[in-house]
């Protein structure tokens, strides 16, 4: 048991990876193993025949993260008692007492105005590169 981790966040880009380090670290952390939904259609080895819990829902996977950071997506955190910005996708609840707890698939984001969220704004389509030529 590695005494004092309460949550384990798998976060590479190996959904396989992730997939099988979810369900080794299941009985070794006092909490919950997150990881990162792999791509919608994938096809690897481990990812689709194991369980845990699925970061920000499947339409947000690593793959789709690391797409809208580059094309300009960026991170805000704010006080809950502030309506969410149009486009921006809640990720994590951070609690009035300092507890980090993130949406997933199963869970959608539930919070009080004392808390503090972290959310993933939309793409800056006018970041993007001109590729037309």
């Amino acid at each position: 048991m590695l005494e004092g981790v309460t949550a384990v966040l798998l976060l590479t880009d190996d959904d396989d990876f992730n997939a099988l380090a979810s369900v080794v670290m299941q009985d070794r952390v006092e909490g919950p193993v997150y990881r990162v939904a792999p791509p919608p259609g994938s096809q690897g080895v481990v990812a689709p025949y194991t369980g845990g819990h699925v970061l920000f829902g499947s339409g947000l996977g690593g793959c789709t993260l690391t797409s809208r950071h580059e094309q300009g997506a960026r991170f805000r955190v704010q006080s809950a008692a502030e309506a969410v910005p149009p486009g921006h996708e809640t990720l994590f609840v951070v609690r009035a007492d300092g507890l980090l707890e993130p949406v997933t698939e199963g869970q959608a984001a539930a919070f009080t105005k004392a808390d503090t969220l972290v959310l993933l704004g939309p793409a800056d389509t006018d970041a993007l590169p001109d590729r037309s030529t």
